[in-house]
C-alpha cells in the first residue's frame, strides 16, 4: 500500500496546477478585477477583437480591424479606392505614406505607435463631472442614436457617445445587468464591464480605434472613449441593470451564423412550436429544420434561410435596411 501511495504521490502537483488553470479561464469562473485579460468580445470566439499588429504577409491579413484602420486612412486623404478589409499592397503604402508625413518609419506595419498617430484629432478634449452620480444607478443604451446615458435615480445623469455592432455582427438589444468587472490588454483600453447576456460575451470597452466611435463598427460590444469608460468603471458596480435598445438590423440568416439576433428568431420558434430546447444563438441543423418545418406550412419555398418573410411570420420587428447594409466582415 505504501508503494502505490508513493507511486502515485506524483499526480497532486499536476492536480494542483490543473485546478489552478480552470479556476482561473475555466468559463463562468470569477476573475478579480485587477487582473488584466485579455479576450474576445461578441458572439464569434475566433473574433478579429485581439490585437494584431497588422503587416504585409501572403496571403493578406484580412477582418475587421483592417477595415477600421481603411476607413481611418480613407478619412485623412492617405487611401483611395474601396474598403475591403484585405491588407494588401495597396493599403500597406498608404500606411507607408501616412507613417513618413507623421515623423515615423515607414514600414508599413500598424503597431501600437502607428494607431496613436491615427487616433489623433479623434478624441475629444473632455472632462469629467465633477461629482459622481449618486443614488440607485442603471444604464440605457440606444443602438440607434449610439449612445449610453447613465441614470440616477430614473433621471438622466450624463451621455457618453459609444460604438455598437455592425448589421452583421449586432449588438444584444434587451435588458441586462453588468456582471462582470475587469482589467483588460490591447484595444480594450484597459477597462471592461461585461453583461449578462447568455448567448455570447458582450459589455462595454474602450478602444485604441477612436474613430470608430458614434459608428456601427464593432463585433457587438459597446465601444467607449478610453477616458470615457474609465470614468464609467469607476461609477458602475456589478449588479446595475442596463437597457439596450433600438430595432435589431433584420440580416438574412443563413445555416452556420451566430448573433444574438438567431437567438430571437430561436426563442419565436421555440414559443411557436417549430423547435426545442433552448436560444444559444447559433444557426444549426436543429434551427435550420425549424425554419424549413416554418417555411412548409405557410407555403413557401423551403430554403432553410431567415429573411423578411421568415420575421414576418414569427412577427419580429427588425431595421431590413440597416441589416442589407453589411460592411466587410469575416465568414
Amino acid at each position: 500500500m505504501l508503494i502505490l501511495r508513493r507511486k502515485w504521490f506524483f499526480l497532486i502537483p499536476i492536480a494542483v496546477g490543473f485546478f489552478i488553470l480552470a479556476t482561473t479561464y475555466w468559463p463562468g469562473a470569477s476573475h478579480p478585477s485587477a487582473a488584466f485579460r485579455d479576450e474576445t468580445c461578441g458572439f464569434h470566439t475566433d473574433s478579429f477583437t485581439h490585437e494584431r499588429v497588422l503587416k504585409f504577409t501572403r496571403p493578406p491579413m484580412a477582418g475587421p480591424d483592417v477595415e477600421e484602420v481603411q476607413i481611418r486612412l480613407q478619412e485623412l486623404r492617405f487611401l483611395v479606392g474601396e474598403i475591403d478589409g484585405v491588407y494588401g499592397p495597396r493599403t500597406v503604402a498608404s500606411v507607408k505614406r501616412f507613417q513618413a508625413e507623421s515623423g515615423l518609419a515607414p514600414t508599413g506595419v500598424v503597431d501600437i505607435a502607428t494607431l496613436k498617430k491615427l487616433g489623433e484629432g479623434s478624441v475629444p478634449q473632455w472632462k469629467p463631472p465633477a461629482k459622481p452620480p449618486q443614488g440607485k444607478l442603471s444604464i440605457k443604451i440606444d443602438i440607434n442614436t449610439r449612445t449610453l446615458a447613465v441614470y440616477a435615480d430614473g433621471q438622466e445623469y450624463y451621455t457618453f457617445p459609444v460604438a455598437v455592432g455592425t448589421p452583421r455582427t449586432p449588438t444584444p438589444v434587451g435588458n441586462f445587468r453588468v456582471v462582470d468587472k475587469g482589467r483588460w490588454r490591447g484595444q480594450f483600453g484597459g477597462y471592461w464591464l461585461g453583461f449578462d447576456v447568455p448567448w455570447g460575451k458582450y459589455g462595454i470597452h474602450g478602444t485604441n480605434h477612436p474613430w470608430t466611435i458614434g459608428e456601427a463598427m464593432s463585433e457587438g460590444c459597446l465601444r467607449m472613449f478610453n477616458e470615457h469608460v474609465a470614468t464609467l468603471y469607476k461609477w458602475i458596480n456589478a449588479g446595475t441593470p442596463v437597457e439596450i435598445t433600438g430595432l435589431p438590423p433584420g440580416r438574412d440568416l443563413f445555416k452556420g451564423d451566430r448573433g444574438y439576433d438567431v437567438a430571437i428568431v430561436q426563442q419565436k420558434l421555440i414559443e411557436k412550436g417549430y423547435l426545442s430546447g433552448s436560444a444559444d444563438g447559433y444557426f444549426g441543423t436543429a434551427t435550420f429544420n425549424a425554419v424549413v418545418r416554418l417555411q412548409k406550412a405557410n407555403q413557401l419555398y423551403p430554403d432553410g434561410a431567415i429573411g423578411r418573410q421568415v420575421y414576418e411570420l414569427l412577427e419580429i420587428k427588425v431595421d431590413r435596411e440597416q441589416g442589407q447594409a453589411a460592411p466587410f466582415v469575416t465568414r
